[in-house]
């Protein structure tokens, strides 16, 4: 089984390089993955995020049975876990849930589950082409705010915090070919955080300069282990 661990990053990240490369590399290295981190992004003309979706069937092509994503504002700080052991036969999607707080009207607070796309586990199958088409055609989403994955919780029927009026109705045949992981692969500081993270993704920084600070933390502190 060839399995890849893939990222990408543009000019605007490009502080974080040393930091990725140490966590990422020592990830792969301890479980025999290939390790591959675009540092050009395809020109798509949409926002750097929508580059993933064809950098991942790129990867595809070159004959990656498997491809595990992790977005540019993440960081490895476990070894000891093999992504390996999330893989199930028949599932071929394989990302956090998060829970987030939300208000649809005054008065009203539900915890609605949010699909996050900044880790995830892709199978090589035509299931996974397929999705991943119908996210890019989403292109009612190119600008949004949380882009590509904004469009995977409409393909995917997770429309409540894209649209107050809609409601959470998952498609039971994509629910099939998901198997949810644990937070710890996509652990949040400050939001959704697992007990023993993985991979910390710092997706609530407000600024690229808090997210590097807090990514050459987490650095620091894996070197020092």
């Amino acid at each position: 089984m060839r399995l890849c661990l893939a990222t990408a990053y543009d000019d605007a990240y490009r502080a974080m390089p040393a930091t990725r490369a140490a966590s990422l590399t020592a990830y792969a290295a301890a479980h025999g993955l290939e390790l591959r981190v675009f540092r050009t992004l395809p020109d798509t003309g949409r926002p750097p995020a929508w580059a993933k979706i064809p950098l991942i069937t790129g990867l595809f092509d070159e004959g990656c049975d498997f491809v595990l994503w992790v977005d540019a504002d993440a960081v490895a700080v476990r070894t000891d876990a093999d992504i390996r052991a999330e893989i199930e036969d028949g599932k071929d999607a394989y990302l956090a849930c998060h829970q987030l707080t939300g208000s649809p009207m005054p008065g009203m607070t539900v915890i609605l589950d949010v699909p996050n796309t900044g880790v995830m586990l892709l199978r090589n199958s035509a299931w996974t082409r397929e999705l991943l088409d119908a996210v890019w055609s989403r292109t009612a989403y190119l600008h949004h705010r949380w882009w590509e994955n904004a469009a995977l919780l409409d393909v995917l029927g997770y429309r409540r915090l894209l649209d107050a009026a809609a409601v959470n109705d998952p498609d039971p045949r994509a629910m099939a070919r998901i198997r949810w992981l644990d937070w710890n692969w996509n652990s949040i500081p400050g939001a959704c955080e697992g007990m023993l993270p993985i991979i910390r993704h710092h997706t609530r920084a407000d600024s690229r300069e808090q997210r590097v600070a807090a990514m050459q933390s987490d650095l620091d502190a894996f070197l020092r282990r």
